[in-house]
């Protein structure tokens, strides 16, 4: 079951990834200002390869919970659903 959520939970830092990605690319901001500020200094692709890469390394190294890793996913799928409505957004605005 562990096994599982992990990769459900990289799944959903790979959709944020693309997500923030695609927003960026057609105009949108980046809203997390740590995140802004590591965009600015590293870019855009590294800032999140490094971040993401290392939020996955660390949950599954030191979460061994189901319950915990659980509250990380239902977190990220409200980011990920967060960024699909505000990409949704955009396209609709910009029609």
């Amino acid at each position: 079951m562990l096994i599982t959520l992990l990769i459900l939970f990289a799944a959903l830092q790979v959709s944020d990834a693309v997500l923030t990605m695609l927003i960026l690319r057609d105009g949108g901001r980046e809203l997390n200002p740590i995140m802004r500020w590591l965009m600015d200094k590293s870019g855009i692709v590294l800032a999140l390869v490094w971040v993401k890469l290392g939020l996955i390394v660390a949950v599954a190294v030191w979460v061994q919970s189901v319950w915990l890793l659980a509250v990380f996913i239902a977190i990220y799928i409200a980011v990920v659903v967060f960024n699909v409505r505000n990409y949704e957004r955009m396209w609709s605005d910009a029609r």
